[in-house]
């Protein structure tokens, strides 16, 4: 009887999974499963894949950017960048020579 019971639950476990990976959109204790993704899952921009750019400052005047200039042009191209409403955007500066 008990070995039954066990087949039983196995069964009844192998279906409920079934049932809840067919669902489109789940939402159990406030976590939400949904969406396009394989099994509804949504990645983040490590694992999805993303643009990295690298601008580097070349002067037409000959003169070295002072560090208000860097951070204007920062701003501007974080500015555009979070426009378009890219999400995880980052707009940094790097190097010492600043």
């Amino acid at each position: 009887m008990s070995r039954f019971r066990g087949l039983v639950l196995v069964a009844i476990l192998v279906i409920t999974s079934v049932v809840v990976l067919a669902i489109s959109e789940v939402s159990v204790l406030g976590l939400t499963r949904g969406g396009a993704s394989p099994l509804g899952l949504t990645l983040g921009l490590d694992l999805e894949g993303g643009t990295h750019l690298v601008y580097q400052v070349v002067p037409e005047d000959g003169r070295e950017p002072t560090r208000e200039d860097m951070e204007g042009v920062r701003n501007i191209i974080d500015k555009r960048v979070n426009e378009f409403g890219v999400s995880e955007a980052s707009v940094q500066l790097l190097g010492g020579g600043v």
